[in-house]
């Protein structure tokens, strides 16, 4: 799901293909075990339409022309790292990504308007330690056209996003030491493209604070993004 508390355009989704033998009994009848049966995933996709913030402000001064809309893809592929399942989760995904990153948009909006006027973000649990090889994220990163935002400003001390168990710790480890007891898996990557908008990260962190993990097992991304 995306929450926005901006204005939704266009929503796009996708399903991951499945291949036939996974489709065990189990599976059929909605009791999947993990380790056997090829989960049903895919991926959602909102076009948002973002004014500048001094509109919220003064609307006498908008502009049509001072919008810029953002895509928003959130994804959660095959938790089998290393597998040809999340492989093909990436391939799948990084191609109905590419059909509509710059074109492909909702006829009924204005292109001209559009043009060069929007950027894409990826989020999502990618299942891929990030210097493992022969990984989802090794997949869409080889697409050549994104960059992990991580790289930015984040940091390598609190950079683990599961376990989220590790934060809740009343140690005096060092949190030099946690990303070591968990991994970063959990991403935010930005669309590169001469017709797209840039995507400037000014900050970005893993929402840690108290470590709940009856809430999940996974940590929150948070990051504070510009488009130019």
């Amino acid at each position: 799901a995306i929450l926005s508390g901006y204005e939704i355009l266009e929503m796009k989704t996708l399903l991951f293909s499945r291949k036939e033998n996974s489709k065990s009994q189990g599976a059929v009848s909605g009791n999947i075990d993990m380790d056997k049966d090829e989960q049903p995933r895919g991926a959602l996709a909102v076009l948002l339409e973002i004014p500048k913030a001094d509109q919220d402000q003064d609307h006498h001064h908008h502009h049509e022309n001072d919008v810029k809309r953002m895509w928003v893809v959130n994804t959660h592929i095959s938790h089998k790292i290393c597998s040809e399942e999340q492989r093909s989760h990436a391939k799948e995904l990084t191609s109905w990504i590419n059909s509509f990153a710059v074109s492909g948009m909702d006829t009924n909006l204005d292109t001209e308007k559009i043009a060069r006027k929007h950027a894409m973000i990826l989020c999502g649990d990618l299942n891929s330690p990030v210097s493992l090889p022969r990984t989802g994220l090794s997949v869409i990163m080889a697409d050549g056209k994104w960059t992990d935002l991580w790289n930015h400003h984040g940091t390598y001390d609190n950079s683990a996003t599961m376990p989220s168990s590790v934060y809740k710790s009343k140690s005096r480890l060092s949190s030099f030491f946690k990303p070591m007891l968990g991994m970063r898996i959990d991403y935010i990557l930005s669309y590169r493209s001469e017709d797209l908008l840039s995507v400037i990260c000014n900050e970005i962190k893993v929402l840690n604070e108290g470590g709940h993990p009856e809430a999940s097992d996974h940590c929150a991304v948070w990051a504070d993004l510009h488009l130019s």
